[in-house]
């Protein structure tokens, strides 16, 4: 195998472990509310040109295209003035630069309308507030190339590396105190001083965000310090910001808890979204941190189209509310939920409306058919291939129908992990993970199902009543579904429409191509290499003997064992079927 594997900010990166701790920030990112905040002409930052790029037909406007990659959800992860002024930490070029958002994995944006400040797809100005948030093309959307041409998936596997960006963020804030002291002791977090550092980094910064129009902060001392706003509200300066991300970071590498470096295209999504939530149950001032779990159940990130059709959703069947499951992926991605005894619920900043228009174009959003500059399928050998499909595959991979109220829905067939054989890590993490409670409502430890059933309501109940949403239109945003959770020890086999863009395979992304998936088991590849985007359509997959991150199946929730089925195809009938899959 080929190694040229280079290394990219996630291997490297300061500050890495930073992604599970982001929730920390949130309360500097509503500071400042001017939506009119500007760091002047970035042209020369910003050469991404939409036109190069190929947008298969897949049921979306250029409107909804914009929409799904600008629409906020509620998150935010850092002041938008804080971004738009920062630096690489090892440089002065733009933290946001082309450059620096390819580094990382990301896909630039030119500024536009929708997309004000030229942010890399994945990120979003707050509706409301000062924040920059993630939203759902930070893990959904894919770019893919194919002899000098690039392929934009909607829905399909992104890199899923706007954590990794997002902790680049605070890295590069922490490089403006300077080195560490010499001798500084690493058993506890830096005590940061109470006047702004002297050096010429935070200088740079601090100078760009307070001649910015609508911020709070007049002086460089008042961006370091903090102040005190309106109504005796605090808005917090960088000190604040940075001491607790300091503290908490340093609180989870003492407990060997880190962000762990699983490559692009996966993501523990499941447990990093529990631990953001969790961590709130006894106020963001006083953060549960005994509710940090280690991450380490990565999994496939998982593509859209289709699923808002499923009675079920999340790989091991998990929920099945539309809006419940986007509520608790927008408070994984750092939006603000308060745990209180309010009658009316949670207050929260979820952007309900908004996640309502997200979820409409995921509606609309049909698989990417084969691209027509790609190699030609072989229609012969792809009828052969649909009969060996019906025979080896249709029986998991199609789904039935079941009625839900009013509506229709795909009934996802769900497999048990002791039949499949996959990697189970996902399934009985989900089915084994408590919360401590901490007596909140007189409750100590419950399992994380009823712990994100509860949040996820509590946040619906307060949202709807603050819009005086009618029982009809409730019901309209909630899918016509109930705000059910479970935890089974199973995996889902979802259609295989548009399969062909969708490597790497299983739930864990184990499996770099469908030629492999049709291979025993014994004899995939041990290791494999992910994160290049040039396709290759003879095994259909990415490249996988270089790029960005060796994936090392042997390691903790990276099996790439079971799903034998067809395995023990002849190789004619394997390459009919593979061919069929490319029509789906």
């Amino acid at each position: 195998m080929k190694n040229t594997t280079r290394s990219l900010q996630f291997r490297n990166a300061q500050f890495t472990s930073l992604a599970i701790v982001l929730a920390i920030v949130g309360a500097a990112t509503v500071a400042c509310s001017s939506s009119n905040t500007e760091d002047g002409d970035d042209s020369a930052l910003h050469s991404n040109d939409a036109s190069d790029v190929v947008f298969l037909d897949q049921g979306w406007t250029e409107q909804d295209r914009a929409a799904w990659e600008t629409t906020s959800d509620g998150s935010s992860v850092i002041p938008a003035p804080w971004l738009l002024a920062l630096e690489k930490a090892d440089s002065e070029e733009s933290f946001l630069s082309d450059a620096n958002v390819r580094s990382y994995g990301l896909i630039p944006s030119p500024r536009s309308e929708a997309n004000p400040y030229g942010l890399p797809v994945g990120y979003a100005k707050q509706a409301k507030g000062g924040g920059i948030g993630t939203t759902c093309s930070a893990c959904h959307e894919a770019q893919i190339t194919y002899k000098g041409k690039t392929v934009r998936v909607h829905g399909g596997q992104g890199k899923g590396l706007t954590p990794i960006f997002t902790a680049g963020m605070y890295g590069a804030i922490a490089a403006m105190m300077g080195p560490p002291p010499a001798g500084a002791a690493a058993a506890a977090p830096p005590a940061l001083p109470d006047t702004a550092p002297a050096t010429p980094k935070f200088a740079r910064f601090a100078q760009k965000v307070v001649a910015m129009p609508g911020v709070p902060w007049t002086t460089p001392e008042e961006l370091w310090a903090g102040k005190m706003g309106p109504n005796n509200t605090p808005i917090p300066g960088v000190k604040a910001i940075l001491t607790r991300v300091l503290a908490e970071k340093m609180y989870t590498e003492s407990h060997g808890i880190s962000y762990k470096a699983w490559g692009p295209y996966r993501q523990d999504a499941v447990t990093n979204g529990i631990n953001m939530i969790a961590k709130k149950v006894t106020g963001a001032a006083t953060p549960t941190l005994e509710n940090i779990k280690p991450i380490d159940a990565a999994v496939s990130l998982p593509a859209m189209w289709g699923t808002a059709d499923f009675d079920w959703v999340e790989y091991n069947s998990a929920f099945r509310q539309p809006m419940a499951r986007n509520i608790v992926s927008t408070l994984a991605r750092n939006a603000d939920i308060v745990f209180t005894d309010d009658p009316r619920g949670f207050p929260n900043s979820v952007d309900m409306e908004h996640l309502f228009q997200l979820e409409s174009l995921v509606h609309k959003l049909r698989a990417p058919k084969w691209p027509d500059f790609f190699p030609a399928i072989d229609r012969a050998k792809a009828e052969k291939g649909h009969a060996i499909y019906q025979q080896a595959c249709a029986g998991c991979h199609e789904p039935g129908s079941v009625q839900v109220g009013s509506l229709t829905l795909l009934k996802i067939k769900t497999v048990p992990i002791s039949e499949v054989g996959t990697d189970p890590l996902q399934a009985t993490y989900w089915a084994t993970r408590k919360v401590d409670m901490k007596g909140f409502a007189g409750m100590g430890e419950i399992p994380a199902a009823q712990f994100a059933e509860l949040a996820t309501q509590k946040v619906m109940d307060f949202s709807y009543a603050q819009m005086n949403a009618t029982p009809e239109r409730i019901d309209e945003m909630n899918g016509f579904r109930k705000n059910e959770w479970t935890a089974n020890l199973a995996y889902r086999a979802r259609p295989l429409d548009g399969v062909w863009a969708t490597a790497p395979y299983l739930h864990n992304g184990s499996v770099p191509n469908l030629k492999e998936l049709l291979t025993p088991p014994e004899k995939r590849p041990a290791k494999f290499f992910v994160g290049e985007a040039e396709f290759d359509p003879e095994v259909v997959g990415l490249v996988s003997d270089h790029g960005e991150y060796e994936l090392d199946t042997a390691g903790r929730g990276n099996s790439n064992a079971g799903h034998p089925y067809g395995t023990d195809l002849p190789n004619h009938m394997k390459v009919d079927l593979i061919e069929y899959l490319k029509t789906r």
